[in-house]
């Protein structure tokens, strides 16, 4: 662990080693959204495929990207991270992300930054969505910036994996599929063909991360 912000004297923690001394069992490490792509790819949406991309969206963006059954980190932890991939000329970034970042343009957290920032007041995404569904000309507004941002960055994996699918996951997928499919509908113009961009939904939900982290041990 290098410097995590949420638990404080962990700095440059063997966290591994630890646990692998006080149990005497070997002991494994990922993030949890690299772990929940493995169990898409291995066993849910992605089964079958050699190339799968997993996107969790939700309150952010996780990810994960899986080639013939392994996980791929990268040389420092950053592959398909795409999160804080740049999708816009926007100055504004919150914390790591990056200014005109996909997180903050597109995400739960880019959706309700966005969106207070149009009404003018605080707006969580599930009210946006109730006006959107409602036909308010506002929500609407915001609704289209955001799925183009997120059609940005579909498109960004895209041409920077060209995996066989995209799985995608996450509470808002969920609870608003619209959100994904008219993403979709804006992403195909960015898109040699029409149907390059495979998208099968995950299938685990909660579930994803734990058995994930189970198939690091396996």
């Amino acid at each position: 662990m290098l410097n995590p912000p949420n638990l404080v004297g962990w700095d440059n923690f063997q966290i591994v080693q630890y646990f692998q001394e006080a149990t005497g069992l070997p002991t494994f490490l990922n993030n949890d959204a690299n772990v929940a792509g493995l169990s898409e790819a291995l066993l849910g949406g992605g089964k079958g495929y050699e190339s799968v991309i997993f996107v969790g969206l939700s309150t952010g963006f996780g990810g994960a990207f899986v080639y013939r059954g392994e996980l791929i980190n990268g040389a420092h932890g950053n592959t398909a991270e795409y999160w804080n991939s740049i999708v816009c000329d926007d100055p504004n970034g919150r914390g790591s992300a990056n200014p005109g970042s996909l997180n903050e343009n597109a995400g739960g957290t880019g959706i309700t930054r966005v969106a207070t920032a149009r009404f003018g007041r605080p707006m969580e995404p599930k009210e946006l969505f109730d006006l959107y569904y409602a036909g308010d000309p506002t929500a609407l507004e915001v609704f289209d910036y955001c799925t183009e941002m997120l059609a940005r960055g579909l498109a960004n994996i895209f041409w920077n994996f060209d995996p066989d699918v995209v799985v995608v996951g996450g509470s808002i997928d969920l609870y608003h599929p619209i959100y994904l499919q008219k993403a979709l509908e804006k992403a195909a113009r960015y898109m040699p063909a029409p149907d390059s961009l495979h998208i099968e939904k995950a299938v685990f939900g909660d579930d994803a991360g734990l058995i994930g982290a189970a198939l690091l041990v396996k």
